[in-house]
């Protein structure tokens, strides 16, 4: 898709994907069998793993239509297709190229049941060295939440246990510092907050 038109976002928010959308006839599937899917998403989530995070969750929704993708899946993987063709001039600095080396911040989030078919969230986080992005995830939670307050916090929880192992891994290579310095956890959800903190 050289040619296409750029995208302002990798993923319309209106459009909500889920097995519905898979076809049900033969007809139906034998055409999406010769639309290269798979090989579609691999390489988004490859992409997103390495040099742009901002469409890990993309990635990661659409790869539960392997089985079975429909149109509507298709027509979604190359709407990030054209976002990457408007982002092509974007890039991450990896490094530690500026802000306060020794700060380690995180940012949390979660969408409360946006999978319809499963209930369960997507959960994500993001981490910063200074100003520079070391770390990221997105996944789909364990557990499905009961609240949006549950869902935050088990993505907190997700990124904490993160955030434990890569303070050893700075530890060991060699910023002593982080030994005591604690990492600032950012969560936009108030319930969630007051459920972390020691009463």
């Amino acid at each position: 898709m050289p040619d296409c038109n750029p995208a302002k976002i990798p993923l319309d928010p209106v459009r909500v994907l889920s097995k519905d959308d898979s076809p049900s006839m033969d007809s139906n599937k034998a055409k999406m069998a010769n639309k290269p899917y798979r090989e579609l998403i691999s390489t988004l989530t490859w992409i997103s793993v390495t040099s742009h995070p901002e469409i890990a969750f993309v990635a990661t929704h659409l790869t539960q239509f392997n089985s079975n993708p429909g149109e509507a899946h298709w027509k979604a993987g190359k709407t990030v297709l054209r976002y990457l063709k408007g982002t092509i001039d974007c890039h991450l600095t990896l490094g530690l190229h500026n802000g306060n080396l020794t700060e380690l911040v995180t940012y949390s989030d979660s969408d409360w049941g946006c999978d319809i078919d499963s209930r369960r969230s997507i959960a994500g986080y993001v981490f910063l060295l200074g100003l520079s992005t070391v770390s990221w995830s997105s996944k789909k939670q364990v557990m499905v939440a009961t609240s949006s307050v549950d869902g935050k916090y088990q993505a907190g929880s997700m990124t904490t246990c993160h955030g434990l192992w890569l303070h050893r891994l700075l530890i060991e290579l060699g910023l002593d510092k982080f030994e005591t310095l604690p990492t600032t956890i950012f969560i936009d959800n108030q319930g969630a907050i007051n459920l972390t903190k020691d009463n």
